[in-house]
């Protein structure tokens, strides 16, 4: 199987595709039996349903951004206000943190805390998101 043609980069950060990839062309393996091979398509059909969901949630967040908080909706966008307040904790809680450490709300990403997305990951290490703010197109 030719794992290029999976986008895996859509679902996992690039540390765990790069492993994911190796793994799988370097290991010779043996054939699932019929359960085994259930359990694991029924766990990727999982990951997947996961994954949809949390878009989907996240953008009704985002949609509601700019009736809960307008002004932060307006400074950075509804996408990155929606993320903000998810990492922090909700609207109340990110009102109350002291702005010099609205960057840093996302530089625990080598600690396995959350990315930045509102959505805690259990050692996640993807460089790409070590600010909110570079995720996003404002400092492209």
């Amino acid at each position: 199987m030719d794992l290029t043609l999976i986008p895996l980069d859509d679902m996992l950060p690039a540390a765990t595709v790069m492993v994911v990839t190796v793994t799988a062309t370097s290991t010779s393996g043996k054939p699932l039996d019929e359960e085994a091979l259930s359990r694991v398509l029924a766990g990727c059909e999982m990951a997947v349903k996961l994954d949809e969901d949390k878009r989907t949630v996240l953008q009704f967040v985002e949609s509601k951004m700019n009736e809960v908080a307008p002004n932060l909706s307006a400074v950075v966008g509804t996408e990155i206000a929606a993320k903000l307040m998810g990492v922090a904790g909700g609207l109340l809680a990110l009102s109350r943190m002291p702005s010099c450490n609205i960057q840093a709300q996302s530089s625990g990403v080598g600690r396995g805390e959350a990315p930045g997305d509102g959505f805690a990951r259990k050692g996640y290490d993807s460089p790409q998101h070590v600010a909110l703010l570079c995720v996003d197109t404002v400092c492209r």
